[in-house]
């Protein structure tokens, strides 16, 4: 199988090109095409059926024009990467002449975006072309104040949209620099992803996989100008990928401050299937304790409001749980509870600390992580103020619990249910 795909192969690029032949076809270039497989395998995979991978790469030479193309097949896709090799020599005449017109484009104080695109190229033909991490600053970014004034033609100058990859991590980060703006169908960036998306192999799995499987494309976010789609959430729910997620958001956290994006991503993590049950449960304690603090800060306007959480319960309780897509979205309770972990981690969130335990509604019944019922009763109360007390959190953190408890005794009994329930969430 694997010698006809190679002699198929060579068939098929020899027939789409002109046959040279020297005596009847002098004016002709020589065209030479080489395949060559590079790697070709067939193994059983985890359910015992065969994949077959191959690699093949195709080299080409015609006149000056040097060039690859490589082909790599696996069981769910076959992925296309062209090379190109230029050997041309810049004569000395004409290099100058270039590099007097990059000085005279260079004087000019008020330059348009013509000027740096003709700057941008004539570095790339001389070899000057800078790194990408040079234009960072100018780039659009997740910590943008105003990413929606960002003008879109810079978006051309500084990335490049060559390959379907490229095209891919654009559509991803661009949208997610604009979390927190609404997308009108008519709206400019939306008409730009839309084009984006609609030059896209649909039926690449590389493309659904990082397009469209996504919390973003379920929670909706796409909606308004992607139209033509339409993949079922629970399918979408099955193939988003938890630690893929996790690292984005982990570095989204750590670039912005944008409120209303968060809590947009949030609203979207509630919702999703998978992963236990919810993702936002699965998700937000993998958060380390700087992230963890920093996106509770941002929640609360640095611990002082828990406005911003009321939200996020007014968006749950107004999900019809009774559609097949969100039959298994979180309890508002379970979502007080995680808050009520993340505001442990750190003595700032000590001054809403009393406005989330009066939020958890305790109830009994649930399986503990021991496997029996739980019973709020004294003996186990008093268990779980030892527990709490041997917990590796600040001193400042504990003895605002005990003082609390103090001052209402019906807070301990809300400790001891989630002390339990938590640890029976996250089993």
């Amino acid at each position: 199988l694997f010698q006809k795909v190679k002699l198929y192969t060579e068939k098929l690029i020899l027939s789409l090109s002109k046959t040279y032949n020297e005596e009847e076809n002098s004016e002709l270039a020589r065209r030479i095409i080489f395949v060559c497989c590079l790697n070709m395998i067939k193994p059983l995979n985890i359910n015992g059926q065969m994949d077959i991978f191959g690699e093949i790469l195709i080299s080409y030479n015609c006149s000056n024009l040097k060039g690859e193309l490589e082909l790599n097949h696996t069981i769910k896709h076959v992925q296309t990467t062209s090379i190109f090799k230029d050997n041309n020599i810049l004569a000395d005449r004409k290099k100058t002449k270039i590099i007097n017109k990059k000085k005279r484009v260079e004087s000019v104080s008020e330059k348009t975006l013509t000027d740096f695109l003709l700057m941008h190229y004539i570095e790339k033909v001389l070899g000057e072309e800078k790194d990408t991490s040079d234009y960072s600053k100018e780039n659009i970014n997740l910590s943008g104040e105003n990413n929606y004034s960002y003008p879109i033609e810079k978006l051309f100058l500084y990335n490049t949209f060559k390959r379907a990859e490229d095209r891919i991590e654009m559509i991803n980060y661009v949208r997610r620099c604009l979390l927190g703006y609404p997308l009108k169908e008519t709206d400019p960036w939306a008409r730009f992803l839309s084009n984006m998306i609609g030059s896209l192999p649909l039926n690449n799995y590389n493309t659904l996989q990082n397009v469209f499987f996504n919390p973003m494309y379920r929670e909706g976010v796409y909606n308004s100008f992607c139209t033509k789609v339409n993949i079922p959430p629970m399918a979408v729910d099955k193939h988003i990928d938890l630690y893929k997620e996790y690292k984005w958001y982990e570095n989204y956290i750590i670039d912005s401050n944008l409120l209303s994006g968060h809590l947009e991503i949030l609203k979207a993590y509630l919702i999703i299937e998978g992963h236990t049950s919810c993702f936002f449960r699965a998700i937000i304690p993998l958060l380390g304790s700087p992230n963890s603090i920093k996106l509770f800060s941002i929640l609360t306007h640095g611990g002082k409001s828990i406005n911003r959480l009321l939200e996020l319960e007014e968006f749950l309780n107004g999900i019809d749980r009774k559609l097949p897509e969100y039959e298994k979205v979180m309890p508002t309770n379970d979502m007080w509870l995680l808050w009520l972990k993340l505001s442990l981690v750190s003595d700032e969130f000590n001054n809403i600390t009393s406005m989330l335990f009066d939020k958890i509604v305790v109830s009994e019944g649930f399986i503990t992580r021991k496997g029996i019922k739980y019973e709020c009763t004294d003996e186990n109360i008093d268990k779980a103020i030892i527990e709490f007390n041997n917990e590796f959190l600040s001193n400042e953190v504990k003895e605002n619990v005990f003082s609390l408890i103090k001052k209402n005794p019906e807070y301990a009994r809300t400790l001891s249910y989630f002390l339990e329930k938590y640890a029976s969430m996250n089993r």
